[in-house]
Parts: structure tokens; sequence; C-alpha cells
């Protein structure tokens, strides 16, 4: 299987990773979490590939998103084992960044052009599924009575407990 990332394409500097670290396995695992995520929306794996119908804007963008999220995994792993702060925030930032680009691709606010989309895929939105409406709402009472004024009773409260 192809990776959207290269090893040499890390953003690891001359940050010394451990021997016992699966570099290679980190970038195919970041493949692997970006399709798992947007695989709803797009035909993965997507072709990145200067041949490939997918804008060059966009086979740039995923191999970017590639890059932070295997670079940041196998760094938030070098600090966790070494307790390095500094390096800890600089592979979260990665990591949030990626999931950030990720989440957008697959919700379609960040399209793919020329990628080929999945049969009947459904956008996942950020709106509500499901709408809760109470039989007796202050708000839809509140509203009735401005767009029908004619219809809405009026109640008057009058200070010592009586009501007319």
């Amino acid at each position: 299987m192809t990776a959207y990332s290269k090893v040499e394409d890390l953003l690891t500097g001359d940050i010394r990773l451990p021997g016992y670290l699966d570099v290679p396995g980190a970038v195919q695992d970041a493949t692997d979490e970006i399709d798992s995520k947007i695989g709803a929306l797009y035909d993965t794996p997507i072709d990145i590939s200067d041949t490939s119908p997918v804008s060059r804007p966009a086979r740039l963008m995923l191999k970017r998103v590639a890059n932070f999220l295997a670079s940041g995994r196998l760094l938030l792993e070098v600090a966790a084992s070494a307790e390095q702060t500094e390096l800890h925030a600089y592979a979260k930032s990665l990591v949030d960044e990626a999931n950030l680009a990720i989440s957008q691709i697959a919700t379609g606010e960040l399209p793919l052009p020329g990628a080929e989309m999945v049969p009947n895929a459904q956008r996942r939105g950020s709106t509500p599924l499901i709408a809760n409406v109470d039989a007796t709402s202050n708000v839809e009472a509140f509203y009735e009575r401005f767009a029908n004024p004619t219809r809405a009773t009026v109640y008057a409260w009058v200070p010592g407990g009586s009501d007319l």
C-alpha cells in the first residue's frame, strides 16, 4: 500500500529517533488513519502521484497532513520517554493541526478536487442530528404572541399577588 508521506519527509529535524520506533510503520499508520476518517466521503487510498487527476494542492495537502500526523506521533513517543515538555508541545501541535485538516476533509469543508468520491457519499456536517421540541415551549409561546398578536392572551402582574 502506498503512503501519503515518506520517511525522509518527516518533520523531525535533527532529533534522533530511537531505534525501537517503527518509523516506516508510523508513516503507514498516518495514511491509514487519514483514510479511515475520510473514507466515508472519498474512495481511498487517494492517488497522489504526479499523474493523478487529483489537483496538486490537494496532493500536497494530503502529504503535509500525513507528515504532520506521523511526525507528531513519533515525537510524542520520544517526548514521553524522555519527559521533554518542549518537544511534547511541538509534537502535539503537529497532531492537532493534522486532525483539524482531516476533520475538515471528512466533513467536506476542505474538498480534494479530482479525488474520486464514494457514490452517494453523505457529507458529514456539524449540524445536530436530533431536534428536541417541547410540547409547550416558552420560546415558541413568545414568538406566537408576536407573530399573532390578536390571538395572544395578555396577562398582567400586579404587585401583591393578584392577576387580572
